[in-house]
């Protein structure tokens, strides 16, 4: 099954994150700092990124720039509280794949997940 990387602070939402998924069968790592993320998502061990957009030390727009102007292509999904239009556009014009607003539901992120994830 897919590695997905959880780029998440706040504990009980990146909890919950890793017990969903797992469950749909993926294996899960999480970060919990932007400088964290980075360095595994360079590490090309993973499928997918949930990327949150306010992390400590490095923010997620940060890491999403950085991993693009890198060359890394792997899938990058952006979970953020800060869901106006301008951030949306903003994540996707530096590479992001797609943008889900929280709050969320976890059918929604499946579905976006499985999307990502399928064969070109």
């Amino acid at each position: 099954m897919p590695k997905i990387l959880i780029v998440e602070d706040e504990e009980r939402l990146a909890a919950l994150l890793v017990r969903g998924l797992q469950k749909d069968g993926y294996t899960t790592q999480v970060a919990a700092s932007g400088d964290t993320a980075l360095e595994l998502i360079l590490s090309g061990a993973f499928e997918l990124c949930l990327l949150d957009l306010m992390m400590p030390v490095m923010s997620g727009l940060d890491v999403l720039q950085s991993v693009r102007e890198q060359g890394i292509t792997t899938p990058i999904l952006v979970l953020s509280a800060l869901a106006d239009r301008e951030t949306q556009e903003t994540c996707l014009a530096f590479g992001a794949n797609d943008f889900i607003g929280k709050p969320f539901s976890i059918s929604l992120l499946r579905d976006r997940i499985r999307r990502l994830l399928a064969p070109s």
